[in-house]
């Protein structure tokens, strides 16, 4: 499945390669540029999903160390990588690299709440099941169910 991909998300795409290929500067296109790096908006989005440099890195295939260089050394990750980190972040090409329109402010994720969430997701399905059932009753006991949440 291929995302379609914005003129200006090309364009920087284009500068990038070529400053990576060449080395040198490349003059800068008469749109103007995001205003937050790369490696901004990496650990933005990360953090907006609640994951970890771990978790990002093991969705992608690389280190922690890595996706930690890549959001603080560098504002130029491998293309090759670049597929990868949207689809594991939920994002476009576009939002990824800064043309697209993401909202500004960061999702509020209690990460703690995340991980959980993420360890039930690899269970069987019956064990799912009745982790959701039990987690339904104690939260319908709290308050805190909705009705779409009723149906496992």
């Amino acid at each position: 499945m291929s995302t379609p991909i914005s003129r200006q998300a090309t364009d920087l795409v284009l500068r990038w390669l070529s400053f990576t290929i060449e080395g040198m500067p490349v003059p800068k296109t008469k749109s103007s540029p995001s205003p937050e790096s790369f490696s901004q908006r990496l650990v933005r989005l990360r953090k907006s999903r609640g994951l970890s440099q771990l978790a990002l890195g093991k969705q992608i295939g690389i280190s922690k160390r890595m996706v930690a260089y890549y959001e603080t050394e560098t504002d130029r990750p491998p293309a090759h990588l670049l597929p990868a980190i949207a689809k594991a972040l939920a994002v476009s090409f576009d939002d990824l690299m800064g043309a697209g329109h993401l909202p500004s402010e960061p999702v509020e994720v209690d990460v703690r709440v995340w991980r959980r969430f993420q360890r039930l997701q690899a269970l069987a399905p019956g064990e799912k099941k009745t982790v959701l059932k039990l987690l339904d009753s104690l939260l319908d006991r709290y308050g805190a169910l909705d009705d779409e949440s009723n149906s496992i």
